[in-house]
């Protein structure tokens, strides 16, 4: 079983509960379009939403890349700030994609559950 799928399990978590909860959320509140696009999504393949999920990420980061097209400077302040962001987005993504299965993985060694982890975080 992959190490996302322990993750997933652990947080209780599945795609399709994730839209039944939006749209019992969106039921609630009164907006009904909402409620039946996000029903009309629990029916689709998961290899649609993938797709989808995709092709929007592939729109945004186009997008955002073409932005370098518009400026001929950007102000010191904006790059530090985007700098400190990726350096936020990089740890969390190492945490819950390789520092979290591995110490999961770990908790029934001999050694402590976080030194296997913690060893090949300060290694690289």
């Amino acid at each position: 079983m992959p190490p996302g799928n322990d993750v997933c399990r652990l947080m209780n978590l599945n795609t399709t509960g994730v839209f039944r909860e939006f749209a019992m959320t969106a039921q609630n509140s009164g907006q009904k379009d909402v409620k039946d696009m996000l029903e009309g999504l629990t029916n689709l393949s998961p290899v649609l939403l993938a797709l989808g999920a995709g092709i929007f990420t592939w729109g945004v980061t186009a997008f955002g890349a073409s932005l370098v097209f518009t400026t001929k400077t950007v102000n010191q302040k904006i790059l530090d700030g985007m700098l400190g962001f990726a350096g936020g987005v990089m740890i969390a993504a190492s945490f819950w994609s390789l520092l979290a299965p591995a110490i999961e993985m770990s908790a029934g060694g001999s050694l402590p559950a976080f030194f296997p982890a913690a060893v090949g975080f300060l290694a690289g």
